[in-house]
C-alpha cells in the first residue's frame, strides 16, 4: 500500500503468509479486499476512502495493526488454545504499555493513544488512559505478570531511555509462557514454541546488525538481545 502512494515498487514481501504475494499485489493495485480475512478486509476498505483523501503512512501501520489482532482473537475464538489466548492478551497488554511509553516521549495526549493503542488485551485501553498521567497506577497494571514485568515498566516509567529492555524483559515473558511445551511429543504449544524460539534468533540477528550499523556498544547491544535456549 506504501509503495502504491510513493510510488514505488514493493520489495522484501514475506512469501511465509497465508496469502501468495501475487494476490496481495493485485488487491492493493485493484482495491479490492476479497482475498483478505473479515477484519483485515473490513480494515482495507475503510482505509481506502480515509488514503484517497490523505496519503497517512502511519495510519496505514495503525489500522493494520489494531485489526491483526481483532482477526487474531476471532480466530481464537474458533479454537481451544488457552495458552495462545493469554499469550496474545498479555502481548496486547504490554504492546499498549510500550505505545503509551513513546506516545508520552512524543509530548502526546492520552486522546491520540486512544487512536494507536491495540484492543483485546485483559486490561481495558480506557484503564490505561485513565492512568495516564500517574506513573504509579501505570505501572500497577503490569503487576500480575510478575515481578521482572512490574520493574521493568517502573524503570521504562522513570526514564524512558530503559524502554528497550523493558520491550526484551515482555518479550521474556511471552517466549517463557510456552517454554515447558518445547519437547512435547506432539502439540500445538510445541509448534507455537518453535516458531517464537526461531522468531528470537532472527530479532536477535537484526538487533546485532542494527546496534553495529549505528555503533551502539556492546553493553546496549546485550541489554537488547534475548535469551535463547538451544
Amino acid at each position: 500500500i506504501k509503495s502504491r502512494h510513493l510510488p514505488q515498487k514493493p520489495e522484501f514481501l514475506s512469501a511465509c503468509g497465508t496469502i501468495a504475494t501475487d494476490k496481495l499485489r493485485h488487491a492493493v493495485t485493484e482495491h479490492t479486499y476479497a482475498v483478505l480475512p473479515d477484519e483485515l478486509r473490513a480494515t482495507m476498505n475503510a482505509l481506502e476512502k480515509k488514503l484517497a483523501v490523505r496519503y497517512n503512512p502511519s495510519l496505514i501501520d495503525t489500522e493494520l495493526d489494531k485489526a491483526m489482532y481483532r482477526q487474531i482473537f476471532l480466530n481464537l475464538q474458533k479454537r481451544r488454545l488457552p495458552l495462545a489466548t493469554k499469550y496474545f492478551k498479555a502481548k496486547v497488554d504490554l504492546q499498549n504499555f510500550i505505545i503509551l511509553m513513546r506516545v508520552k516521549a512524543m509530548g502526546k495526549d492520552a486522546a491520540f493513544f486512544e487512536s494507536v493503542a491495540l484492543g483485546g488485551g485483559d486490561v481495558p485501553v480506557k484503564t490505561y488512559q485513565k492512568a495516564f498521567e500517574d506513573n504509579d497506577p501505570l505501572v500497577k497494571l503490569l503487576k500480575h505478570y510478575g515481578v521482572p514485568v512490574y520493574q521493568a515498566a517502573l524503570s521504562a516509567a522513570l526514564n524512558p531511555a530503559k524502554l528497550p529492555h523493558m520491550e526484551k524483559i515482555a518479550d521474556d515473558y511471552l517466549y517463557n509462557l510456552f517454554q515447558q511445551h518445547r519437547y512435547d511429543s506432539a502439540s500445538m504449544e510445541m509448534i507455537i514454541a518453535y516458531l517464537l524460539q526461531r522468531q528470537r534468533e532472527a530479532t536477535d540477528v537484526r538487533l546485532m546488525m542494527a546496534g553495529k550499523l549505528n555503533g551502539f556498544t556492546p553493553e546496549a547491544v546485550a541489554e537488547r538481545v534475548r535469551a535463547l535456549h538451544g
